[in-house]
């Protein structure tokens, strides 16, 4: 039986780290309390170097995992991606276990989330993955190479697949390309994931 894996996504630089701890404290709140009780890892992944930060403290209940990959010339979303690669690596997660990436600066609506309620039956459904496809402003119910990367799910066969070079892009499209070729009974595309993002410069986060 496939195992799954939760990726919670950090980098704790010193612009508005007050406002960013915030966030990620209510981030991996929200994932601790809807995934109690289940047999679901959580990893929070950092990656500014192995030291003492905050997220020590949640160390009885999930992983912390510190990578280096901030130091890389790139843009953050490739940073994102080389993140969650180092995790499957590090955890050596196979083939067919499941992933999640969530965004750490966001967070899950604890009274209603309809991706949590699909992850939590991936044994028996099977999907190989689980995504909202379009973007915030312009979502589809249909695969198109475009996705809401703030909490997705795909087995991480597909994850290794996706395109790691430096170029300048939307890490969304490299992420939701890799799931077309997937037949569509394996593919749960979601109407409503049921989190809280507040993608670029928009300060007020809204659910999705």
């Amino acid at each position: 039986m496939p195992s799954i894996y939760w990726i919670i996504t950090t980098s704790l630089i010193e612009r508005d780290f007050e406002k960013r701890k915030e966030q990620y404290m209510r981030g991996i709140q929200s994932v601790l309390t809807l995934l109690k009780n289940t047999d679901i890892k959580i990893i929070i992944v950092e990656n500014n170097g192995k030291r003492p930060t905050f997220f020590d403290m949640f160390s009885s209940e999930c992983s912390i995992y510190y990578t280096d990959n901030n130091k890389l010339e790139t843009h953050y979303g490739v940073k994102e991606l080389y993140d969650v690669l180092s995790c499957i690596d590090h955890l050596q997660i196979q083939d067919d276990d499941y992933v999640i990436k969530m965004t750490g600066r966001y967070y899950l609506n604890t009274s209603s989330c309809p991706f949590t309620d699909e992850i939590k039956k991936l044994n028996s459904t099977k999907y190989d993955t689980v995504i909202k496809y379009g973007w915030w402003e312009k979502p589809s119910l249909v695969k198109v190479e475009d996705c809401i990367l703030g909490l997705i799910c795909m087995k991480a066969k597909y994850i290794k697949q996706i395109d790691t070079s430096f170029k300048i892009d939307h890490l969304e499209h490299r992420w939701a390309l890799v799931t077309l070729p997937i037949d569509d009974r394996y593919v749960k595309a979601m109407d409503r994931l049921g989190i809280y993002i507040s993608p670029g410069s928009i300060p007020t986060p809204f659910e999705m």
